[in-house]
């Protein structure tokens, strides 16, 4: 089953990104992605089921939503993502992930359980590793990063889909911000500066794939 993580098996009791400073960082060859983090509504769901969701029935308790979701989806899960068509090009494009070694994460603003239940039914649950709604996102990815590997992964070795260039701008990108926030020189320089390269381009997916979805790497 796709782990819902905790935020706090990604940050400490300050806010800070949980890392293994003891480990070194990976030697893989350069360009090889070991870490995907797809956005969710707009990214890989055709509609912003959150937004849905919330509008439609109001829900507070995850047990709500939970409802909300089965009482609009559960008996056609694919028009979550499109169709049957557009589902099936997500399956292929997430099992080659899979395939040529990279691990997948959702990294969302939505309700973790809803994002876990709608990709199980759909067929596309058995793909990702884990659904976080850690924000900002740059700062999940920064720790899945950190965290989640024997060897700390490179800034080349991972990447974030997001349709909104927005979620690419809301992290805190400069070393002074995160001094601020009481990171330490060598916490800093571990995990780079932090500066993030972001542009919108075509991967190729096409409208019926993922489509034209943002690419950032965290440097």
């Amino acid at each position: 089953m796709i782990e819902c993580i905790p935020d706090s098996s990604l940050f400490n009791t300050t806010g800070l990104p949980l890392t293994n400073l003891s480990s070194p960082p990976s030697t893989s060859p350069a360009g090889v992605v070991k870490l995907v983090c797809l956005d969710f509504d707009l990214t890989l769901a055709a509609t912003h089921l959150y937004f849905e969701l919330a509008s439609k029935y109001q829900p507070k308790t995850t047990t709500e939503w939970l409802t909300a979701y089965t009482s609009s989806y559960s008996h056609r899960p694919q028009d979550v993502f499109g169709g049957p068509h557009r589902t099936s090009l997500l399956h292929s494009f997430l099992s080659s992930l899979n395939d040529n070694g990279a691990d997948v994460y959702v990294v969302t603003k939505g309700v973790p359980e809803v994002v876990r239940m709608a990709l199980s039914e759909a067929g596309l649950g058995e793909f990702f590793k884990g659904v976080t709604d850690y924000n900002p996102k740059q700062l999940a990815v920064l720790a899945l990063m950190n965290s989640r590997y024997p060897s700390r992964l490179r800034y080349d070795q991972s990447i974030l889909i997001d349709d909104d260039e927005r979620n690419f701008c809301g992290t805190y990108s400069k070393p002074q911000e995160l001094k601020n926030l009481g990171w330490t020189e060598g916490m800093i320089e571990v995990l780079g500066n932090c500066e993030v390269k972001a542009k919108k381009e075509d991967r190729g997916w096409g409208t019926e794939g993922i489509g034209e979805a943002g690419v950032c790497r965290v440097y």
